[in-house]
């Protein structure tokens, strides 16, 4: 049975569509003029890259390809019925977190790091850092990702309810079963990935404070 959990997240401090600033980088120097110890600059480098690279592989991915193509499959059978409409609400939901492309936007903020560039990705070698600007850019579209995957968890379980009740009166069977089994596993996932996003967000809210402004440097 999937249960509702109620998470507190932090302001979303841009809309939906801000402008997404420059891409700008600075040599690695300019982060260790903070006062915080080196070494703790390269701890929460390690840190940041293990959550990227969960953001790239996360088998959430799969899970919500699979609703996607049940509700093709399904949509003119069961269109008007109240349980597949809490499957678009859900569908709906997952089209603007795919939209948000926040698993490729961490990527290419992760290679801000290495200056973009690939050899230097390959040896683990970073000699840049971003600015606070785009950091913070950032640190923004992984808040709102982190609400909008919130509101997914209410919608996984109000379709959850109705697809236990479409079982119950032993209809479509079949079909009922497969969207209860993706939606358990969607509910799980989910659950993981927000309170992954959220300790990556508490990372950077922490460590882009050190980072250089690119307007100090005009």
């Amino acid at each position: 049975m999937i249960e509702l959990q109620t998470t507190h997240q932090d302001p979303v401090y841009l809309p939906r569509y801000a402008t997404k600033p420059s891409p700008i980088y600075f040599p690695q120097a300019e982060l260790f003029l903070s006062a915080i110890p080196h070494q703790l600059h390269f701890t929460y480098f390690s840190q940041l890259s293990s959550y990227v690279l969960y953001f790239q592989k996360n088998d959430i991915w799969a899970e919500m390809n699979i609703l996607e193509r049940l509700y093709y499959k399904n949509k003119n059978q069961h269109n008007r019925a109240k349980y597949f409409r809490k499957i678009e609400e859900a569908r709906r939901i997952i089209l603007r977190f795919k939209e948000m492309k926040i698993g490729e936007l961490m990527s290419e903020f992760i290679g801000l790091f290495y200056g973009n560039n690939k050899n230097q990705m390959h040896q683990k070698k970073w000699e840049y850092v971003p600015s606070r600007e785009i950091s913070l850019y950032v640190l923004n579209r992984a808040n709102c990702a982190t609400i909008l995957m919130d509101k997914a968890l209410k919608c996984y379980l109000d379709a959850y309810t109705n697809f236990r009740s479409l079982l119950c009166q032993t209809e479509f069977m079949s079909f009922a079963l497969a969207c209860l089994s993706v939606l358990a596993r969607l509910n799980m996932l989910t659950r993981v990935w927000i309170s992954e996003m959220k300790k990556c967000c508490v990372l950077l809210k922490g460590w882009i404070e050190h980072f250089p402004q690119e307007n100090s440097k005009h």
